[in-house]
């Protein structure tokens, strides 16, 4: 008798219908892993990004001012919108994983010239900021003094490998790191927002860390549109 699983709906779900790679076992049960979340959010009734937004919460922490940031990473904030900066990380995600999942495997090889990134090195790229802006974040809001290093992209590049991943894959997992930052965004005090620490030798708040994490991705989606699309 082929093996049934039970969704959050109640329905019946076969396994053959998705590409199982782990089970992750939580505090509502066995949970199998796919190559894309897409379908797991279907199957299963997971939120998906347009639900999360109706519910997200709407938490107003102000645009950070300029003595909050080292100037450099104006070029990412200017891209940011309002001042719900949590709404705008949820929107984000919604846009760019329809652009991730719009494109092609072998187009996500594409270089638009001689020695620059492929499509889906810049989307890696993306992802490993968004885990190291996170990182930041994180230290600093939990009261860090130590200066935080900082990092070469292109040092990083070099050992990525992300030509070993699907497009898809990439996707799923940007998804997944972008949904543990906005929980964590979303569960900060007022006093949280307002600290701030050393990264790449500069001071900078953990509010600017947000917007900055939010104008790097905007920033590389328009990239993505302008010179691979």
């Amino acid at each position: 008798m082929p093996l049934e699983l039970q969704g959050a709906d109640n329905k019946s779900i076969k396994p053959s219908a998705f590409s199982f790679i782990k089970v992750i076992i939580c505090d509502k049960g066995a949970w199998f892993l796919p190559h894309s979340v897409a379908p797991l959010s279907l199957a299963f009734g997971y939120p998906t990004v347009t639900e999360d937004l109706a519910s997200m919460s709407a938490t107003n922490t102000g645009r950070p001012d300029p003595n909050e940031y080292d100037p450099y990473y104006e070029r990412y904030i200017c891209l940011v919108h309002g001042q719900e900066i949590i709404s705008e990380l949820g929107q984000q995600l919604s846009e760019t994983l329809a652009l991730l999942r719009s494109v092609s495997e072998a187009k996500a090889e594409m270089r638009y010239a001689p020695g620059k990134w492929s499509l889906k090195e810049v989307g890696g790229h993306v992802l490993d900021f968004e885990r190291i802006f996170g990182y930041r974040a994180l230290l600093i809001a939990r009261g860090e003094l130590t200066p935080l290093p900082g990092c070469d992209q292109d040092e990083l590049m070099r050992v990525a490998e992300f030509s070993r991943y699907r497009l898809s894959d990439l996707a799923a997992e940007f998804e997944q790191v972008r949904r543990a930052n906005i929980s964590f965004f979303e569960h900060l005090g007022e006093e949280a927002w307002d600290r701030r620490g050393v990264a790449s030798e500069v001071e900078v708040s953990v509010r600017a860390l947000a917007y900055i994490m939010a104008g790097h991705e905007a920033h590389h989606r328009r990239v993505i549109r302008e010179k691979y699309l």
